[in-house]
């Protein structure tokens, strides 16, 4: 695949996430592919903390948002966010599946990575929380089954007593016959595929989604638009048993905001 230029583009986020920019890729000449990596099983918790109790709930996705939201109406009914309760998120898609949720009180405390941050991530929400002087002392933390560890021991540090309530458990997808047959299409055209990486765990997935389909080895030679500094290395590494062109690693990787406009340029900057 040396020097091919991708044509396809494999968009990764979970369901409902990929749609809007799969049009922008179009639009501009992309074959696109939208194939989830992980999916998103709610989780029913045996008790509710209700957002009146804190000072601060970090909510650390847009799922978390949504599916926090969803049980509060189905446990309280008509609610309504209380206004001395601030809501803190990582990013702009987060925030506004916040400002979406009926039930949202526009005059309560929206917290989020000031404009600024050159990532959207718990360390940019730190950073604008102290910038803020925002020091909660009882801090909700909504998220699925794991993350955000950092976040909730900086807080803690400060002398915050932190809660964490799990909401949703993500779990590999498995990648129906439409979509193998298009990989293995390129695959056996020796045609990259650039593709969409949010996390290290939907990573991990669509790597064993590949070794068990006996596409590891083209994989390794794709490009990929990444969302965090920290996903670069990981995908450039490659898993332990393909060879990698070390000589066009670094190229091969694009990072970019977690947002429309930024991930289509990167897919651009990729041909």
């Amino acid at each position: 695949m040396s020097g091919a230029k991708p044509e396809l583009a494999v968009l990764t986020r979970p369901e409902g996430r990929n749609e809007a920019l799969a049009a922008r890729l179009r639009q501009a000449g992309w074959q696109v592919l939208v194939q989830p990596a992980l999916r998103i099983e709610a989780l029913d918790p045996p008790e509710l903390p209700h957002p009146r109790d804190y000072d601060l709930v970090v909510l650390v996705s847009g799922n978390a948002a949504r599916l926090y939201f969803s049980c509060l109406r189905r446990r309280y009914g008509g609610f309504v966010w209380p206004q001395a309760t601030a809501a803190a998120v990582v990013g702009a898609a987060s925030a506004a599946a916040v400002q979406a949720q009926p039930g949202w009180n526009r005059r309560a405390a929206l917290v989020s990575p000031l404009p600024q941050a050159l990532n959207h991530d718990s360390e940019a929400l730190w950073q604008a929380m102290q910038a803020g002087g925002l020091r909660p002392q009882r801090v909700l933390l909504v998220r699925g089954e794991h993350g955000r560890d950092w976040l909730a021991q900086r807080l803690a540090g400060q002398g915050a007593r932190v809660q964490t309530l799990a909401l949703y458990r993500r779990l590999p997808q498995s990648w129906p016959q439409s979509t193998l047959l298009r990989l293995r299409q390129a695959a056996q055209a020796q045609q990259p595929a650039a593709w969409l990486i949010t996390s290290a765990e939907g990573l991990a997935a669509v790597r064993e989604q590949a070794r068990a389909r006996g596409l590891a080895q083209w994989l390794a030679g794709c490009p990929a638009v990444v969302t965090h500094p920290r996903l670069a290395p990981l995908w450039q590494a490659g898993p332990a048993d393909t060879f990698r062109n070390d000589a066009r690693a670094k190229a091969m990787v694009k990072i970019c905001l977690p947002e429309e406009g930024a991930l289509a340029r990167g897919f651009a900057a990729l041909r």
